[in-house]
């Protein structure tokens, strides 16, 4: 059985992406029927293969079959690559190479920058 993550049926967008720190946010803004925000992170990230927008999300550790695979898809080592998180929404099934998944849920507003994105931009 796959090891679970994090999983939400709420649609989350590609927010935003660093080269300084490897970084990948995901996220689900407050809305209407959802009065808070959710930020999904992946840092250091290696690799990606995600659409910019989700709806539901489900993100899982790749297993033994999963792992060979994609590490045959990336021509890398398997040993020398980070976590392979699964990242499925509906029919759509991608991935990511990173080191560590991490998520919050908070009250922040659209534009407020995340509890858990490093921001060197200013």
């Amino acid at each position: 059985m796959d090891e679970v993550v994090f999983e939400s049926s709420r649609t989350f967008a590609l927010w935003r992406a660093t080269v300084s720190h490897s970084q990948v946010l995901l996220r689900s803004t407050k809305t209407e029927h959802d009065p808070s925000r959710i930020d999904v992170l992946f840092k250091p990230t290696e690799a990606l293969k995600l659409r910019t927008k989700l709806d539901g999300l489900r993100i899982t550790l790749a297993s033994g079959a999963e792992v060979e695979r994609l590490a045959d898809e990336l021509d890398a080592d398997p040993s020398d690559t980070g976590c392979i998180y699964i990242v499925e929404s509906g029919s759509f099934t991608g991935f990511v190479v990173a080191g560590t998944c991490a998520f919050i849920e908070d009250d922040g507003d659209y534009h407020d920058p995340s509890g858990l994105f490093a921001d060197t931009s200013l």
